[in-house]
């Protein structure tokens, strides 16, 4: 793999424990290694490897490593002596493809060593045995491991990273043996053309992990100046058994819904996340992308949709649909749209569309409101033949009566979600 890194330098800290279970590296049986630490290793099998034993050590002081790499075999050496040797997921240029930090503070160095441009995974020293275990823990950009920044005075851990049309800096800290985020910073593009306007998030994580918006800055997408501050930001968020309506830090109303972290797990799992709305503004990566804010009755607010269930995870997608009440500051259960299922709302014609099946090779039918007096009424409805490309458009009077309008031919799109 040809890619050029550098070695970041050693890092002191204190003691603390980070070390996840998983792979462990080997200790071979072979002799004394002296390779250097940019240079090849490959021991002999003669005799058994001597370790050179360890001097008392200062809890201010970090035990050093370096490393030698022939192919995907990465030999771990202390004073020139071979510690382990890890077996990395590809062949490896050299050294430079292995970042050697205290990544969980516990005063010995570890390993990453990159399998792609980005991407490659940890291996962190076990202190009792010396072996060095596989990090799983710390593969926490959609499955996969970035190289972070480590803070040795803070104790904290740095990942930055792109998702969608945004990227984030998350700053996570160890509890016990998982990472756990403590404040994060987004940046990403809302609008388009002269209405576009770069939005900065910052964030804060409570002790459950759940995201409080402590500001949100807007800067002008051509200049870069910030023109306004926002420190009381209204945004939803998920948590194990609610969606919450938050208001910085102060929740304003709780609404009960269960399941919704393992239902985005799951599709995850399935690898669909990807086909989720607006999945690319999930900079957070998580359930909250089941939350879809959308002004479906065209009064100049957000309402709310929480999708349930999904044919991405398996099951069936179903939503549950709220309606935002200004004067309340509060979100009322919407069973007119709850009827319905997948709603779309139009702004322009302020028109609310809904298809009876999500498929092009069967009969379906796609029917059309609007609000009449704060009432559903239909207003048109559209008879997709599935063995053809004929169409019938009918409309709807004032009393509910079916009129035929015309026939037509409609295109086909080919719906491919593998």
């Amino acid at each position: 793999m040809n890619m050029k890194h550098f070695i970041i330098p050693i890092i002191s800290a204190a003691l603390l424990s980070g070390c996840s279970q998983g792979a462990k590296s080997s200790v071979p049986s072979e002799p004394e290694t002296t390779a250097a630490a940019a240079t090849s290793t490959e021991p002999t099998t003669t005799k058994p490897i001597v370790t050179i034993a360890s001097p008392t050590r200062r809890k201010d002081e970090t035990v050093h490593f370096t490393v030698g790499v022939q192919g995907s075999s990465v030999t771990v050496l202390r004073g020139g002596s071979a510690v382990g040797v890890i077996e990395a997921d590809v062949q490896l240029a050299g050294p430079e493809d292995v970042v050697i930090g205290d990544f969980n503070f516990d005063g010995y160095d570890d390993l990453f060593i990159y399998d792609d441009v980005y991407t490659g995974a940890y291996w962190l020293c076990v202190p009792d045995t010396m072996e060095f275990t596989r990090s799983e823990a710390m593969a926490l950009a959609d499955g996969k491991a970035l190289l972070m920044d480590a803070d040795s005075s803070s104790r904290t851990l740095t990942m930055k990273h792109n998702v969608g049309y945004g990227s984030c800096e998350t700053v996570y800290r160890w509890q016990d043996d998982v990472l756990v985020p403590v404040s994060c910073i987004c940046e990403y593009t809302k609008g388009y053309g002269d209405d576009a306007e770069s939005l900065v998030d910052v964030l804060e994580f409570d002790e459950k992990g759940r995201r409080i918006i402590t500001e949100r800055r807007h800067i002008n997408y051509n200049t870069g100046a910030c023109f306004r501050t926002e420190t009381d930001v209204p945004y939803l968020c998920t948590t194990d058994s609610s969606v919450d309506y938050m208001k910085g830090r102060e929740l304003i109303q709780s609404i009960d819904v269960t399941g919704l972290p393992q239902l985005y797990d799951r599709i995850k799992q399935n690898g669909k996340a990807k086909y989720l709305p607006y999945s690319s503004n999930n900079l957070s990566d998580s359930a909250d992308v089941l939350l879809l804010e959308e002004d479906y009755d065209f009064d100049g607010h957000n309402d709310l949709r929480i999708q349930t269930d999904s044919v991405l995870a398996g099951g069936d997608d179903k939503y549950v649909y709220y309606r935002y009440d200004e004067a309340a500051d509060r979100y009322t259960e919407w069973q007119e749209l709850n009827e319905l299922g997948a709603v779309a709302a139009d702004p322009y014609k302020k028109e609310l569309s809904y298809y009876d099946k999500l498929t092009l090779d069967e009969d379906h039918n796609c029917y059309i409101f609007i609000w009449d007096d704060g009432k559903l009424r239909l207003t048109k409805r559209t008879f997709y033949h599935g063995d053809s490309n004929q169409c019938d458009t009918y409309e709807y009077d004032e009393d509910g009566n079916e009129h035929f309008v015309r026939s037509g031919i409609y295109i086909k799109d080919n719906f491919d979600k593998e």
